[in-house]
């Protein structure tokens, strides 16, 4: 086979994957028409993949799949066999599920343990739960971390609250343990690719508040991409008049304010509570029918920043996940009118503000099937 011939076909397998992961299921004239490459080279290839157990036929007597006319048998991912074993790193927990070709929006993580303290100690812990899931038929990894990460590199740069991480080549480290492919996603970018997964929506920046604030953004159906390994670093943000220490290093930085430890904080300092608890803020939050002043201006700091984020963008819609889903939707609500006041767009058109559950794993996959399962389906189907 020529190269020209293997490049096309490479790309032709290319491109019914990523139709079947967007669209769950098509027939092969389906696929033939909206991909429009011939229905034998199509069919060739659905052969293909159904021989190496990725994708297969559904019923078509099932009332799920059946449509008026003459019948055609539909195709779709395969939903059973683990082919990716994704592993997020949080920093207070590192859970681990296996995935098949095509994962539920429902799906959820298998296993699940303390974040140690060390890169081997974690590399240990995480083969030790594998030997407990049914693996064997795994074809690489996919790894979340937070921080400042390199995908492409699989390096990571800086990880302020495990900064262990940036003392070894954590991908070379599982190798060592097994011999398959390491993918290292930033791990709001995997939450803003699983929400596009999931919703379709094509434009948006993504933030999530957790114990720090982290962004990412979908522009034009695809991850917003920067030169370097920080893209839309909002948690570390400088705030003016805010003297908070950050574990960046810095000083006033937005995720001291808004991240978990500097809400708690606030709160303790606005309702002279000693170690409040986040049960017992967001129970504050839920008995009260206004934003208590203190949060207001931190609502007021934060969407100033996400503002200025999507005025650079070019986006109209933001979806937040995390903690503040716990919130009341009279402040929620707030939230979304300091944004709309702050953000350009905003003055002359609607920002649309979505609170959304994290689909972290779904973002995951599709970094897996792009950049593990795609590679070595055309790598053995040329």
């Amino acid at each position: 086979m020529s190269y020209n011939a293997a490049h096309l076909r490479r790309r032709n397998v290319r491109r019914v994957v990523e139709h079947l992961l967007y669209h769950q299921r098509a027939s092969r004239a389906e696929l033939s028409s909206k991909l429009r490459t011939a229905k034998p080279t199509i069919s060739q290839i659905v052969s293909d993949l159904m021989d190496m157990q990725v994708v297969r036929e559904l019923d078509i007597n099932s009332d799920a799949v059946r449509t008026p006319g003459r019948p055609s048998t539909p195709v779709e991912l395969d939903s059973e066999l683990g082919r990716l074993i994704l592993i997020q790193i949080g920093v207070n927990n590192t859970r681990i599920a296996l995935s098949p070709a095509r994962l539920d929006v429902d799906a959820d993580w298998q296993a699940e343990f303390p974040t140690p303290d060390s890169t081997a100690k974690l590399v240990d812990h995480i083969f030790s739960e594998l030997l407990k899931l049914d693996d064997e038929h795994a074809w690489g990894m996919v790894v979340s971390i937070p921080g400042v990460v390199d995908d492409e590199a699989g390096d990571v740069f800086f990880c302020p609250n495990l900064r262990w991480l940036n003392e070894e080549h954590l991908p070379t480290e599982l190798r060592t343990k097994r011999d398959l492919p390491v993918l290292l996603i930033q791990e709001i970018r995997a939450l803003a690719l699983g929400e596009h997964l999931a919703t379709g929506l094509d434009n948006f920046l993504h933030v999530d508040v957790d114990t720090g604030v982290g962004g990412a953004a979908i522009v034009k159906s695809k991850l917003y991409e920067a030169p370097g390994p920080l893209t839309i670093e909002l948690g570390h943000n400088i705030v003016a008049g805010n003297d908070r220490p950050c574990g960046c290093g810095n000083t006033g930085c937005l995720e001291t304010l808004i991240g978990k430890p500097g809400l708690l904080q606030s709160y303790a300092d606005a309702t002279n509570t000693n170690q409040p608890t986040w049960k017992q803020l967001t129970d504050s939050l839920q008995s009260s029918d206004t934003t208590p002043d203190w949060l207001h201006c931190t609502l007021v700091q934060a969407s100033q920043i996400i503002g200025g984020a999507m005025n650079i963008l070019g986006v109209n819609d933001i979806v937040i996940t995390g903690l503040l889903n716990d919130w009341p939707k009279h402040i929620l609500d707030d939230f979304a009118s300091c944004i709309q006041n702050n953000c350009m767009a905003g003055q002359f058109g609607k920002i649309t503000t979505t609170y959304a559950p994290r689909r972290r794993l779904l973002g995951m996959a599709a970094v897996g099937v792009d950049r593990v399962l795609i590679p070595h389906l055309t790598s053995n189907t040329d």
